[in-house]
């Protein structure tokens, strides 16, 4: 519980907590955006509407994995 409540202190105090959160979420945002723009680009517009609907899902999976690589290499 003194680790929880230490935590939040620091949370509430520290102004670089907040940029960096911030930061973090552009960056996740802004990296899901162009891994899904990269998929979508190479789209095959034969394709039946199960096979898009799954290259939909495959354009966000890659952006989100492409995103959490800033935030692991901040968490350090």
């Amino acid at each position: 519980m003194n680790a929880i409540a230490a935590e939040w202190i620091k949370l509430r105090t520290l102004r670089s907590t907040w940029w960096a959160l911030g930061a973090g979420v552009v960056v996740s945002l802004t990296l899901t955006v162009f891994g899904a723009a990269t998929v979508i680009s190479r789209w095959d517009p034969g394709r039946t509407p199960d096979q898009a609907a799954m290259g939909i899902v495959v354009a966000v999976y890659v952006g989100v994995i492409l995103a959490q690589l800033p935030s692991g290499c901040w968490a350090r």
